[in-house]
């Protein structure tokens, strides 16, 4: 998978992921859930809140509570050629950046965080019907990236926050613990795209 095909998984996403293009049943709460794409497994145990649903090679879930109303959440592993890139941060640099040239988006500046000590980058995508979502990518080891596409977010991250953070808690990928610590990385109050044009990719850096 390249770039391109990365930035149509996002754009999936963005605009096309609801529950009525899923299964037709979502797992009980406290089912584990796996997905297997070549050699690598990731496992997940459901938590109360969120219907969680098996959607080829992604895992997808939907938070059910109206207090994060549209909250969806599409898991999944980018094959991304890392050829070029000496980080996953410069990948999604220049994914971040062919998204705002190609597809019309608001695109901000990508920041790098640790999850569970490895490099990891986020970074914001709006439309202009002000649909947002954050895009979460992490590297694992030389073949293994791991992604989320969380759509449905607003500036106000503390009540998503936690679900995420309890949702999280049992991720493994092949058998070994990633966890959540990442969530408690992120700002409570986040800045996104449509409302902050000087974070844009393309933005200047100076202050």
């Amino acid at each position: 998978m390249r770039l391109l095909t990365f930035i149509v998984i996002i754009m999936w996403g963005l605009i096309a992921c609801s529950t009525t293009d899923l299964a037709p049943q979502p797992l009980p709460t406290g089912s584990a859930i796996e997905l297997t794409v070549d050699d690598t497994e990731i496992k997940l145990v459901t938590t109360t809140g969120w219907q969680t649903f098996s959607a080829n090679d992604h895992i997808v879930l939907s938070y059910v509570d109206e207090s994060l109303d549209n909250v969806v959440v599409n898991i999944w592993l980018p094959d991304m050629d890392m050829t070029n890139y000496e980080t996953i941060t410069d990948a999604i640099f220049d994914v971040a950046s062919r998204m705002e040239d190609d597809q019309n988006l608001f695109v901000t500046q990508p920041t790098t965080t640790r999850w569970n000590g490895y490099e990891a980058v986020y970074f914001f995508v709006g439309d202009e019907a002000n649909n947002n979502s954050m895009i979460l990518v992490s590297q694992i080891d030389d073949e293994t990236i791991f992604a989320l596409n969380i759509r449905g977010i607003t500036e106000n991250f503390t009540a998503l926050q936690s679900q995420l953070s309890e949702t999280f808690a049992t991720l493994t990928i092949n058998d070994q613990l990633l966890g959540n610590d990442v969530f408690a990385t992120l700002p409570d109050n986040l800045i996104l795209a449509p409302r902050n044009p000087e974070a844009a990719v393309g933005a200047s850096s100076e202050p």
